[in-house]
Parts: structure tokens; sequence; C-alpha cells
């Protein structure tokens, strides 16, 4: 396809790598109406694809002249900015990139520059959901990037996942959300959960009892999250409620009993968190005071 026939209009979008994700992306773009090319290292895995209606494409150059924004979903980093070189930057100039492939923010950064020195359009994206919730309206993409490249192709990544928003003009913000929200808070709060069910199973209680508090526990945690957000945005750590000595006090006592019946790393580190909070003289604030240790 000739580069002067594409604009951003076109209905044609470029996928680059057909695992899992890569191909459960092409589908949700040809559910939706778009015209498909597809390019994988090994040709065979796009198959699939290729039988529900996308076209395959020999050579990345190929598929990404073939449209005007191209959706990258590879192994690593790395892998992205080996198969960016193997394009010429005369071949993609004016086009864009919406990388969904993991990695870190200095990727992001370097792979933006990479892309820019090429002529090429740069937007950067975490993936919050599985194969099989891609095309659907509760699958969520975060991209970051300029905010215009984002109006541009916002149709292309809400028909791939109907949640997906932009989460900030700097390149790297939705990988830094992906290590603080996915990371930090949502797997230490995973792992925490699966140690205090451990210990409640030890001494006797039922995983159906848990489970009837498990919507009012994740209710009272999503209010302290929002109330420590504003806490934190205005600068105001007083309360009149649970302080950090209050936490520090129960946290501790959670982990003295906890460890009656094996490790309790999670809560330990929590009591120590708090521990050091007390001794920083924060003990009468707010549980958000500790962001600033």
């Amino acid at each position: 396809m000739p580069t002067e026939s594409l604009s951003a209009n076109s209905p044609t979008v470029a996928v680059l790598g057909m695992g899992n994700m890569g191909s459960a992306i092409a589908r949700a773009l040809l559910a939706a109406g778009r015209t498909v090319v597809v390019w994988n290292r090994t040709p065979e895995r796009a198959d699939a694809v290729i039988a529900e209606g996308a076209t395959a494409m020999t050579t990345v150059s190929a598929a990404v002249r073939a449209a005007p924004v191209t959706i990258v979903c590879l192994s690593s980093s790395d892998d992205v900015r080996a198969v960016l070189d193997e394009v010429a930057d005369q071949d993609v100039a004016g086009r864009a990139v919406i990388n969904v492939t993991s990695g870190t923010p200095a990727d992001a950064q370097a792979l933006s520059d990479r892309a820019s020195t090429a002529g090429i359009g740069y937007l950067d994206g975490v993936i919050g959901a599985y194969p099989e919730q891609m095309g659907t309206a509760e699958a969520l993409i975060m991209v970051s990037g300029a905010p215009e490249l984002w109006e541009t192709y916002r149709d292309v990544v809400v028909a791939v996942a109907g949640r997906s928003t932009h989460v900030g003009d700097e390149v790297a913000a939705a990988n830094v959300i992906d290590a603080g929200l996915t990371g930090a808070f949502y797997m230490s709060s995973l792992v925490s959960f699966i140690e205090a069910v451990r210990y409640m199973n030890a001494v006797g209680v039922s995983n159906d009892a848990v489970a009837e508090l498990v919507a009012y526990a994740t209710g009272v945690l999503q209010h302290q999250m929002l109330a420590a957000l504003n806490h934190i945005d205005e600068g105001n750590l007083e309360t009149d409620q649970a302080t950090i000595t209050v936490f520090a006090n129960a946290s501790a006592a959670f982990a003295e009993a906890m460890g009656t019946v094996g490790e309790a790393t999670m809560i330990e580190a929590a009591a120590d968190i708090c521990r050091r909070g007390v001794e920083a003289g924060m003990g009468d604030q707010d549980l958000s005071a500790l962001h600033k240790l």
C-alpha cells in the first residue's frame, strides 16, 4: 500500500507479534470492523488470525507501511528495539506506533526517543487485562504520550479495550503506574490476602466466611485509598481518625498473632513501616504521612 494513500483515518491497523495477546488484539480489531495486517517472526503463529480475516505480511517493513498505526505486542522491549531497527526510517516517517509490550519506564523513554528519530509518533501502553478480555468494554489499556496522538488513535485503542484511557503526557507514565499499582500495590495486596487466608484457615475460619466479607473489605480499602490521595494532594496529614500510632500498635499485634501459625511476612513489613513512621515523629498523623518516609 503506497504511503501517500494512508491517513490517520484509514481503517487499517498493523499488529506486530502473534502471541496470545497480540492475536487477541488482532481479533478485537477485526471484530470492530478494522482491516488488520499482521506480522510475526514465526509466520505460522499468525495462521489462526489470518483464517479469521487478517492479512499476513512477510516483513516488518511491509506491515508498518500498510497502516497509519501499528500496535506492537512482543515478548520484551529488546524485541521491540530489534523490530524497529528492521524498518528503514523513510518507510515509516509520519506513521504512529502504539507499543503495549511489557517494559520499564526507561524502556518507554528509550523507545520513544528511537521512534522520534525516525519521525514516528509513539505512544506507550500497559495492558491491564487478559487476552480473553480483549475486545470487551471492561478491558483496559493505559496509554501515555503526546495527547494529540492519543486523540488521533483513541478509537483504535478503545476498539481493543473499551475502558482504555490516557494516563499522562509523559511517555513513561503508563509504565510508572504499572510498577506502582500493579506491582507495588496489586501484587503486594494479593500476596497479603493469600497470607491472611493461610492464617485464618489454620485457626479454623472457613473460606466461605471470608468470601462473604471480601466486598466489604475491598470497599473500605477503596475509600481509604481515595482518602489518602486527598490527604497527600492537600498536604493535610492531620486526622481525627486512626493515627499512625494506632496502625503501628494494631499491625504489631496482628503480626504476633499470625506468627503463631507461620510466617507473617507482609504484615510484619507493614508493622515495620508504621514503627518507622512513629519513630520519625509522625505518630499522631494520618497513615498517608508514611509517603514521606
